[in-house]
């Protein structure tokens, strides 16, 4: 492994430690909506919660923890959506278009949230 890369698993690791009850309900939250509506709105709020009662300095980690909580559970919809806001900031909805920004949710620009991770998530995670 290349420093970077272990610096972020060991972040990873200190986050999933750190924030495990808070992954555990917010998955559990977002797995329970209903419609694109509740689920955009779930998310956003756990990005929100996240934020108030943390900090944004672990708020990448953590989503993508969450993503792969959500992938286990079997919402690839919603695992979009949190990937989408990693990316670039934004929630869209399922539909496509976009529903959010970072400012109404959190209001932490994607460049505070570090580099593209998308592509590799899932090989860097597990």
């Amino acid at each position: 492994m290349f420093p970077k890369e272990i610096r972020f698993a060991h972040d990873q690791y200190r986050c999933k430690r750190l924030y495990g009850l808070e992954l555990a309900r917010h998955a559990s939250h977002i797995c329970s909506t209903l419609s694109n509506e509740t689920l955009t709105s779930e998310i956003g709020a756990t990005v929100t919660r996240f934020t108030r009662d943390y900090g944004s300095d672990d708020l990448r980690h953590f989503l993508l923890l969450l993503a792969l909580r959500l992938e286990e559970r079997g919402r690839l919809d919603a695992v979009k959506l949190v990937l989408t806001f990693v990316e670039s900031g934004q929630i869209e909805s399922v539909g496509g278009g976009p529903s959010a920004s970072a400012g109404g949710f959190s209001g932490i620009p994607p460049s505070k949230m570090g580099d593209s991770v998308v592509a590799g998530v899932r090989g860097t995670l597990r």
